[in-house]
């Protein structure tokens, strides 16, 4: 079975997605859970009720995600909403991963070198 290029572009999409989401829940991992600093979007939302309730972050996060996925398809579409849908799961569960495999491991505690 031959790709076309279209689906060549498909693919590429899609790994594209994957491993920016492993990196962005790798950098969360390593440098801003241990840091105890905060970020933007569904992680710092989540960063912060995280402190208050307790509730593990990756949980967190992917309730956002399943919040901003229904928004973004009533008043974006389909086919960004499509897209989306990877990036929304694939986050947290890459999040948890990298918290089950790091456990305590903090790379520094030089908060100059996290910024």
């Amino acid at each position: 079975m031959k790709l076309t290029t279209k689906r060549k572009e498909q693919i590429s999409s899609v790994l594209i997605i994957c491993l920016g989401n492993i990196l962005n829940a790798f950098s969360a991992r390593v440098f801003l859970l241990p840091a105890d600093l905060v970020a933007g979007g569904t992680t710092g939302i989540g960063l912060i009720l995280q402190r208050i309730t307790g509730i593990p972050l990756s949980s967190l996060v992917l309730a956002f995600n399943i919040i901003m996925l229904v928004l973004a398809y009533i008043f974006l579409g389909k086919k960004y909403t499509l897209s989306a849908i990877l990036s929304s799961f694939m986050y947290p569960i890459a999040l948890e991963f990298f918290n089950q495999i790091l456990g305590d491991y903090v790379l520094t505690d030089n908060l100059i070198l996290l910024l």
